[in-house]
């Protein structure tokens, strides 16, 4: 009996290990391919095209200053256009850097 016993704690080890790999697998952090698909993304390209440009309403001069200022109240619009975590702050930032490299070459 005690053998079957350790015989189950184990399997039920495994399945767990199993799991919780899967879970962080499909779950885990976002890839740049999954990033580059993201609102956020084409909302940092966005800002990084509007802060070349020589117009009075731009409130920023560089990426993180652009999504500070997407974060704050003083942009109008749904909530769910505001990045909220970090996943989202990063697709910002990536499409923001990348709008400005291609902007340079």
């Amino acid at each position: 009996m005690k053998h079957l016993t350790k015989i189950l704690i184990v399997t039920q080890v495994l399945t767990l290990g199993a799991l919780a790999y899967a879970l962080i697998s499909a779950y885990g952090p976002p890839d740049e391919d999954e990033l580059r698909r993201s609102l956020f993304y084409a909302n940092g390209r966005q800002a990084a095209i509007v802060m070349d440009l020589d117009v009075p309403v731009k409130n920023y001069a560089t990426c993180t200053e652009a999504l500070a200022h997407s974060v704050s109240n003083v942009v109008k619009g749904p909530e769910w256009s505001r990045p909220k975590g970090d996943a989202d702050e990063e697709a910002f930032l990536l499409g923001c850097k990348e709008q400005l490299l291609e902007k340079a070459q």
